[in-house]
């Protein structure tokens, strides 16, 4: 509850604490870490230095949420907005956050290109149609349409996963499609 007590978006969530029976009220939505890749890398130096493992490189391999659409037009008259033109504060936050994300993702890339044959790499996402991202407007949405179009979106990005490895089978998706293949091998 509490990772979806976006500002403006939602309410705030009220949780009682297993334990102490403490209320507290949280917000987040992405307020902080909306792409955690970048506290990845860094926790995954920090551990590797506690080890005195210093020489071992680090593959960050990221799965994250669907990319925003990105960007609009804006004529010169648009360009001066108040508080509608904003939305009521809702665009801010939205161009934020995504900022945010694409931020630490890139932070994420060159921290770990500084360490000897380590990388990040996410899974190839790409934007949803427009009809996807009218769906996305309510992350409630449960019907059975919204929830095959997602499923649709994911298995498009999974085909140019296999695709981009394909091409390059000793890249960084051929070695994410091997892990990712590890993982539901151990998991049968």
């Amino acid at each position: 509850m509490a990772t979806t007590a976006a500002p403006i978006l939602r309410a705030l969530a009220a949780v009682t604490e297993p334990g102490s029976g403490a209320r507290v009220v949280y917000t987040d939505g992405g307020l902080w870490a909306n792409n955690p890749g970048v506290l990845a890398a860094i926790e995954a130096i920090e551990m590797l230095n506690e080890r005195k493992e210093t020489d071992r490189p680090i593959h960050l391999f990221m799965l994250g949420s669907l990319p925003a659409q990105g960007g609009e037009e804006i004529t010169d008259r648009k360009r001066y907005r108040g508080m509608v033109g904003w939305g009521f504060g809702v665009k801010p936050i939205t161009v934020s956050l995504n900022a945010q994300a694409e931020g630490y993702d890139y932070v994420a890339r060159k921290m770990l290109e500084l360490k000897h044959a380590s990388f990040a790499y996410r899974l190839p996402a790409q934007c949803p149609s427009g009809e996807l991202h009218r769906y996305l407007e309510n992350m409630d949405d449960a019907r059975p349409k919204v929830l095959g179009a997602l499923s649709r979106q994911a298995a498009s990005d999974v085909d140019l996963l296999w695709a981009e490895a394909a091409r390059s089978p000793d890249g960084h998706a051929a070695q994410f499609r091997n892990a990712l293949a590890a993982c539901i091998k151990n998991e049968e």
